[in-house]
């Protein structure tokens, strides 16, 4: 694993990262949010655990909110917003993160 300048790793609600897989500067994988079921009543926070599989490449600026699960061989695209899980063999990037296209391994 490599994990480059400035990338803010919160492992609140739990956070396991696979083989062979490479954080950007500046991403941030944040596995806390606010509970938005709840947020007139009560400024609640919940911890998902966030799961990053083998051979992922995350890109720099890039964002994993909790909860989300990145299965193996994906690319995720510089800037990116990762809000749900990522199937493998893809390359995902945008706001929300959205599939780009397969990749041919």
């Amino acid at each position: 694993m490599s994990i480059n300048d400035g990338v803010y790793l919160n492992g609140k609600g739990g956070l396991k990262i696979g083989n062979n897989t490479t954080i950007s500067a500046g991403a941030m994988i944040i596995s806390t949010g606010l509970c938005t079921s709840s947020f007139l009543v009560e400024n609640k926070h919940i911890d998902k655990e966030i799961i990053i599989g083998n051979n992922v490449q995350i890109g720099a600026g890039a964002i994993i909110l909790a909860g989300v699960n990145i299965a193996d061989n994906v690319i995720v695209g510089a800037g990116s917003v990762v809000t749900k899980n990522i199937q493998g063999n893809v390359i995902v990037a945008g706001n929300p993160a959205k599939v780009l296209r397969e990749l041919i391994l």
